[in-house]
């Protein structure tokens, strides 16, 4: 089955219900082809892994809960799991330097032969941001989880906006664009062996989206003017 997992080397993510932080989506959310999942809450530290089910992500269209699980999160063994920093609780620790891609998860894919893929990434943090992505892409799905990554693949991490909380800490938002939309993509961030101390993530939240090819964006929008029509 090829097209299943959108693999982000980056950041380990379990299961959350509050998403606070999650003030810089992007405008294309909720588009068809899209899927949103946030993660806060990191487990008690008794395991580096967890697997998503489809009413814990938000997907158009949605997979019919036909799958048994959508979404896989983990981390190394570099990655400590804390109650709280602060006010803040269940907090990743994170210290430099640390592995490439000390951190990592996936969510499905959809089966769409597009030409671009487009990837937010917000991540809210106390320390040093993320410096570089490492990406690499399979044309089936990987026999392990998550995919290797091809190292001579580096893009600048991309910033496309950011906020400072009161607290201190900061939310920030990556953008990446693929060409074309893959069958898998392992996405690793980095904070770059330059970096010293500690950063502390709190809260991640990932969208992706399979972006429509032209033609298919003019048929959207007809399809959306006869329903106007149909309405008067």
């Amino acid at each position: 089955m090829s097209r299943f997992w959108t693999i982000v080397l980056c950041i380990g993510l379990l299961t959350s219900t509050s998403v606070a932080d999650d003030i810089l989506p992007p405008e294309w959310r909720g588009q068809p082809g899209t899927v949103t999942a946030a993660w806060d809450y990191w487990g008690d530290g008794s395991t580096n892994s967890i697997l998503y089910t489809e009413q814990q992500v938000q997907a158009n269209p949605g997979w019919g809960e036909q799958f048994g699980f959508v979404a896989q999160a983990g981390w190394s063994s570099s990655v400590g799991v804390l109650d709280s920093v602060g006010a803040r609780t269940s907090v990743l620790e994170i210290n430099h330097p640390s592995q490439l891609s000390p951190l990592g998860f996936g969510l499905r894919n959809y089966q769409n032969d597009n030409e671009e893929k487009k990837i937010r990434i917000q991540i809210t943090y106390l320390g040093p941001g993320v410096l570089d992505f490492y990406i690499g892409t399979t044309p089936t799905d990987p026999i392990e989880f998550p995919p290797p990554i091809n190292l001579d693949c580096w893009y600048d991490a991309i910033v496309a906006d950011a906020y400072q909380h009161d607290d201190g800490w900061t939310t920030t938002a990556y953008d990446i664009t693929l060409y074309p939309n893959p069958a898998y993509e392992g996405i690793g961030l980095s904070w770059g062996y330059a970096c010293t101390g500690t950063t502390f993530i709190d809260q991640v939240v990932v969208d992706t989206w399979c972006v429509p090819e032209p033609a298919s964006l003019s048929l959207l929008a007809l399809g959306g003017l006869a329903l106007l029509r149909r309405r008067r």
